[in-house]
Formats: structure tokens, sequence, C-alpha cells
């Protein structure tokens, strides 16, 4: 069955889209985690809409594509460009100065594509906080009346719209679990995240903040890329029937360690990626570990409704 308003909106978006005559090139998938590069993509998409700059998209050499780009997970949403000079002149970051030849290469796409901007003069405008939490974004189309780091996530009824085999998969996956009507859901961050801020996450308090909320907690599914943060929270709470999937032997993620994983298994990964932040949207309060690229996902998609930071962005503080 065909949704129409999914439809009405993708065809809406690229008419707005498309009337713009100036032209961005974004190149997605480029070096950092998944949610890292696809939050920021969105949040470049809404300042493309508020300066009437058309956004076509890079994604075949996604890094959580494995070469088969877009399509791979999605259905594509917008123009796209398949041209390879991307891989190497379109950077998420400026070229540095003395890299004459990179630069060049930069400014030879441009001309090649009749670009305007490449993702680098883009970036380094709507990324940074104190843009995307002060400037207000007003898209009816979306519902979004807003910051872009608020809002963002609105875009992904077309931008992050499954395909089929995706949809069949994360599904599949969900249902595997048997998950009640009711449940609260959490983000324990192990990982490199750990090794950014310098400490591990401490479950026992992390279990006292909770109870200081007075939260009435029986069903807990439990998002972590750490096993152990499940046998802790199990402790601590027999009372709480816990759910995840994750499995025994996962110790944490690596970005750089995922990077070197063969494609099957990549792909793996990232099905059960989307069912568990799928999991996490449908919760009917998450608890959010705010120094992450996905709970701002997570966050920006409940749109302030069933969500409570558990753990300080700024550091691992509860």
């Amino acid at each position: 069955m065909v949704d129409n308003s999914y439809t009405s909106k993708l065809q809406e978006y690229n008419r707005i889209n498309n009337s713009f005559d100036k032209t961005l090139i974004f190149h997605v998938g480029v070096s950092a985690g998944f949610h890292s590069e696809v939050d920021a993509m969105m949040q470049c998409m809404l300042y493309c809409y508020c300066e009437k700059i058309k956004f076509v998209l890079y994604a075949d050499d996604a890094n959580f594509a494995g070469g088969h780009g877009w399509s791979e997970f999605f259905v594509p949403f917008c123009e796209q460009t398949h041209d390879p000079l991307n891989k190497i002149a379109n950077p998420r970051y400026e070229v540095k100065p003395h890299r004459l030849d990179k630069r060049f290469l930069s400014v030879l796409l441009k001309y090649k594509l009749k670009a305007d901007y490449l993702t680098a003069d883009i970036f380094k405008k709507c990324i940074p906080r104190s843009y995307s939490t002060q400037f207000r974004v007003d898209w009816p189309l979306f519902n979004i009346n807003g910051t872009p780091l608020n809002e963002f996530a609105k875009l992904r009824d077309i931008a992050l719209h499954y395909n089929s085999r995706t949809k069949a998969e994360v599904t599949e996956l969900i249902q595997s679990i048997r998950l009640p009507e009711n449940y609260t859901s959490i983000q324990f961050r192990g990982g490199d995240k750990i090794l950014e801020y310098g400490e591990l996450m401490d479950t026992a308090k992390i279990i006292n903040k909770i109870e200081h909320y007075k939260l009435e907690i029986d069903n807990l599914f439990i998002f972590t890329d750490d096993y152990k943060y499940v046998q802790e929270v199990k402790k601590l709470r027999p009372d709480w029937t816990v759910l995840t999937l994750t499995g025994e032997n996962e110790k944490g993620y690596n970005n750089e360690e995922f990077n070197k994983l063969t494609w099957p298994q990549k792909r793996t990964h990232m099905i059960k990626l989307f069912a568990m932040i799928d999991i996490c949207i449908s919760s009917k309060l998450h608890l959010g570990c705010e120094q992450t690229c996905v709970n701002n996902y997570i966050k920006s998609v409940k749109n302030g409704k069933g969500y409570i930071p558990i753990m300080d962005r700024a550091t691992l503080r509860v």
C-alpha cells in the first residue's frame, strides 16, 4: 500500500528543493558514525531550505552502506550525484590551506557539477551549536518550528525512509524480543565514546537517578553496545524485566574497528542499530544519554514527549 502522506511530502520537498538556484553537493558517510553523519545531513538540509540552496546528495561510498550507496537501506529522497571525484574532493571539513592539490580538486568538482557549495562550505556554518541551538526554522511541510538541533529528525519521514528489505529485516528483529505494550528505554554508551570522555558510565548512579525521578519501571529496554551494562542492571534491579538486542559477546562499539568489518557483518550491525533506535522511539519513556549523536536523534523524534535526560551531555555525570 502506498503511503500517500509520505509520497506527498517527498514530492513537495523535491518541488521546493529543486526550485532553488544555488546548489550544494553533500557527501554523507565520510568518516564518522552513522548518526553523526545523517544527523548532520538533516541539519544541513534545514540550512539549505532556509538559505534557498538546492540539496544534492553523494552517498556512493557511504561508510555505513558498504559501497552500495544510499539505496542499500533507504529510499532516495532527492537528486543524487555519482561523480567519484566526490570521494577525494568533497570532505566533511575544510581542506588545509597547504593542500593545494585537494583545494584545486574541490574547485574542479564545483565547476564540473555546476555546484555552488560542497559539504565543508556548509558544515562549518550549520553544525556548531552556536547556530544549531539558536537559529529558528519554520517549515510547515514537516511541522518544523524551532531550532535545527531540536527539530532536524522530523525530516526522517523522507530522509530516512526504509526500503522494503530494510523495513522487513528491522521489523523481524524487533518482533524477536516480544516487547510489551508499555516499556521504558535507556541508552548506555560504551566503546569509543568512553575513550572520548575518559571514564565509564556508573550504572549504580544511573539507577539511583531513575529512582530519584520516582519512575515506575517494570520493563526496561537497554540500548547499548556493551553487554556488561545489561548484566549490571539485572543485578541491581532483579525486579525489572530487562530486554535487549545486545549480544553477550559485545564489549563496546568502536567506529575504527567497525570500518574494518566485512560488509555482511556491517550490514547485520546496521539493521540491529536501526531496530534498537526504533524501539527507543516507540517507548513510553526514553532515558537519554545526552553526549551521543543517536540520542540527539531520538530526542528530536520524541519532540519533548516521553523523554528524560539521564546523563549529562558535557560529561558522564548523572
